[in-house]
């Protein structure tokens, strides 16, 4: 069943992206960098290195982010996204012949499974430029990740019961900082698994955005993401200091009945599964450049 899955997802990957990244082309001459930022996956790490390349800093690249974290109703986080779909409806215009932009989406800022029309329309609107709209993206270790929300909890003094709970909700809003990766990812903070569609039906249309969309996919691994980075845009070799956003060091003890306990409920989530195709597709050769 695994390798059938893997080679329907396979095809997928390739019906839905016919161009892939031309290796003899590199690095491309000018594009947009879309990076989708996850909380709790190295992001604010990615963040700052993609801020070292922009006119913020010391870079050239135009940068653009606007995303919420205080919001509490679905209209205030849908304004939210507005803005930032408004933002980027003018950051992809105008892109010179040989000039790089960057854009950052975060908390609030984009709902992808409703949205995806505009990462179309993003790409188009690079592509008729002659330049390359690349969709970057990092995921982590769905139980690495949990426990990493789980550091978060205990900085918002979140009961740890109240934290592993939300793993077993389908159909109810989910609050600011309670999500696992998949339903981030589809949802972002708006609402949590809104159609209370089967855990299959999410890994499905999970996967289907990201071969559709994104061109720089990896599992952990900071470096590799930079060096893939580098490549395409031909920016100059930069350290990627780590930082985390987190800054308290609390120590975690999880018992091994409650370790099992958050596997099974990233299984049943579906978080498990779709790590693990995440893995197998954007390892195949094709998506290694």
């Amino acid at each position: 069943t695994r390798t059938h899955t893997l080679h329907k997802l396979s095809r997928m990957a390739a019906l839905a992206r016919p161009n892939f990244i031309d290796k003899s082309a590199l690095p491309y001459s000018c594009g947009l960098v879309f990076y989708y930022h996850i909380p709790c996956t190295g992001g604010t790490t990615i963040n700052n290195f993609l801020l070292e390349q922009s006119d913020v800093k010391n870079g050239s690249a135009p940068y653009f982010t606007f995303y919420g974290v205080r919001e509490k109703t679905v209209e205030e986080k849908n304004r939210v996204e507005s803005n930032f779909i408004n933002g980027m409806n003018k950051h992809v215009q105008n892109i010179s012949s040989n000039e790089w932009r960057i854009s950052h989406a975060h908390t609030n800022s984009m709902h992808l499974n409703a949205s995806e029309e505009y990462l179309f329309h993003w790409r188009s609107a690079v592509e008729a430029q002659g330049c390359h709209f690349i969709g970057a993206i990092m995921f982590r270790d769905p139980l690495i990740h949990t426990l990493a929300k789980h550091a978060w909890q205990v900085a918002q003094n979140i009961p740890r019961e109240e934290y592993i709970s939300h793993l077993k909700v389908k159909d109810k809003l989910s609050p600011p900082g309670i999500e696992a990766q998949i339903d981030f990812f589809l949802y972002n903070l708006v609402v949590r698994n809104p159609f209370a569609v089967s855990t299959q039906a999410k890994i499905d249309r999970a996967l289907e955005i990201l071969v559709r969309h994104f061109d720089i996919v990896t599992v952990g691994g900071h470096n590799v993401f930079k060096e893939r980075l580098q490549k395409i845009t031909g920016w100059e070799e930069k350290d990627m200091p780590r930082k985390n956003s987190n800054t308290r060091d609390d120590k975690l003890i999880f018992s091994k009945p409650e370790i099992d306990n958050l596997q099974k409920l990233m299984r049943e989530n579906g978080d498990i599964d779709f790590m693990e195709n995440v893995k197998l597709i954007f390892e195949d050769p094709v998506y290694d450049f």
